[in-house]
């Protein structure tokens, strides 16, 4: 799960990165797509977030979920409701 979790922030630095260098450079047109797309991709991996803030015993399977079909809205609403679901432990 420690290898997911490294994945999103890496992907998520890389892209902040980018709207960072885009910045710098006095590009706006890159400084705004870096940001736009940092907040869709946390929007998209939103599902997965709450299931490792919430120690979810099956977050690598949400994050699954909504790696590979979270572009459906089934999909991602699907991950989102087991993400949040009530677990007893």
């Amino acid at each position: 799960m420690k290898s997911i979790h490294s994945f999103l922030s890496i992907l998520f630095g890389t892209i902040l990165i980018f709207a960072l260098l885009g910045s710098i450079s006095g590009s706006a047109e890159v400084f705004i797509f870096g940001i736009v797309s940092l907040i869709l991709l946390v929007i998209y991996f939103l599902p997965s977030l709450i299931a490792f803030s919430r120690k979810c015993p099956s977050a690598l399977a949400i994050t699954a979920l909504n790696l590979f079909l979270g572009w459906t809205l089934f999909g991602w609403v699907a991950s989102l409701v087991w993400a949040l679901r009530n677990y007893n432990y």
